[in-house]
């Protein structure tokens, strides 16, 4: 029936091919007997239900990581001050840049597939490293052990396979995400209406979210 296959296709984001079938056919069959409103109301219902872990961690990512971006930030204005306005090098914001990036795909990657997963875990780490180099970087040589120390962990993931689906998830999505980050930020120096706060990290974070659903669809 054509209102099974909406049905499945509103369920599917939130619960899967497999499952949102069930759901649609169960819900079919209860409609026999209490008419099409009931139907739909409770395809409601169940994306409702489905959907709140989803919400809740679109707003764990959002909250992740515009805190890594204030606390960073806050960290090298200090250390700019002191250093009496002097540019930094480029090592500290490029880790960053990448802890709040990669954070994002860590709690997206824990949520979808498991705190076990080595997605989840391989973001986790890049992410702790990356931003203590960051927040150290005044301290000599730190940024460059913590980009050295990412570089061995990404080496070592690729050694299995399953590695290496995990950093080639991790790869492209933050290189889709980066994109999409400078793109915001030429969008606001270009046009008079700006994209702030939370919008311009509720893009980047549909965008990580997008890449990662498309390589890698299945939930185990």
């Amino acid at each position: 029936m054509r209102r099974v296959r909406i049905a499945e296709r509103i369920l599917t984001p939130f619960a899967g091919e497999e499952r949102a079938a069930g759901i649609a056919g169960d819900l079919a069959e209860g409609a026999q007997t209490h008419g099409s409103a009931w139907f739909w109301r409770n395809v409601a219902a169940a994306v409702m239900g489905l959907g709140w872990p989803i919400a809740a961690a679109f707003v764990a990512c959002l909250a992740v990581e515009a805190s890594i971006s204030a606390a960073g930030g806050a960290v090298m204005n200090g250390i700019s001050r002191a250093n009496h306005g002097r540019a930094l090098p480029p090592a500290g914001p490029v880790l960053l840049f990448s802890a709040m990036l990669v954070s994002g795909l860590g709690i997206y990657a824990g949520f979808r597939y498991g705190l076990r997963d080595r997605t989840t875990r391989l973001a986790a780490g890049i992410t702790l490293i990356a931003f203590a180099g960051a927040c150290l970087q005044q301290t000599r040589f730190v940024p460059l052990i913590a980009g050295a120390i990412v570089l061995a962990l990404m080496i070592v993931a690729a050694r299995s396979r399953e590695g290496r689906r995990a950093l080639g998830v991790l790869v492209v999505a933050y290189l889709v995400s980066a994109i999409a980050f400078v793109g915001v930020v030429m969008a606001n120096n270009r046009s008079t209406v700006r994209l702030g706060f939370p919008l311009n990290y509720m893009l980047i974070i549909a965008t990580q979210w997008l890449v990662c659903r498309a390589m890698r669809p299945a939930t185990a």
